[in-house]
């Protein structure tokens, strides 16, 4: 409901089309606010569950026990994986790039991917040409 909510309100609001309708069966996924899970010692319980979930941490800059989630989104992808995404509130937002003092300007081409106005040239990636070997079996 609370997708459908903001799509309407985005709609009335004149930002996006009507909200065309999509099943359920596509995606599946539940959304859990902080009264219905929660988040003790790096661990995840959700509402009506028993006990903890069971989950492996994909970020290891960052000790699980030390974040405080704000939203957690449970979802199954179409190979039967689920998966759990944790929406935190940042202290700090991110630092600022220090200014240089200069300015280059940059073009974008076909032979070269980029050619700067200092002379520097990046070349174009050549991805079909790394994975032709993947390709040809």
């Amino acid at each position: 409901m609370r997708h459908q909510h903001a799509a309407f309100v985005n709609f009335f609001a004149g930002r996006a089309k009507y909200p065309r309708f999509k099943s359920r069966h596509s995606r599946q996924c539940a959304t859990y606010t902080r009264s219905a899970f929660g988040w003790r010692d790096g661990r995840l319980f959700l509402a009506k569950m028993d006990g903890p979930i069971a989950f492996v941490w994909s970020w290891p800059e960052v000790d699980p026990a030390t974040i405080n989630p704000a939203m957690v989104t449970v979802s199954r992808d179409p190979d039967g994986r689920w998966y759990a995404s944790l929406s935190v509130e940042a202290e700090t937002g991110p630092e600022p790039v220090p200014a240089t003092g200069g300015q280059v300007g940059v073009d974008l081409g076909v032979s070269d991917f980029a050619v700067l106005s200092t002379g520097e040239k990046i070349p174009n990636p050549r991805h079909l040409e790394r994975k032709a070997k993947n390709l040809a079996r």
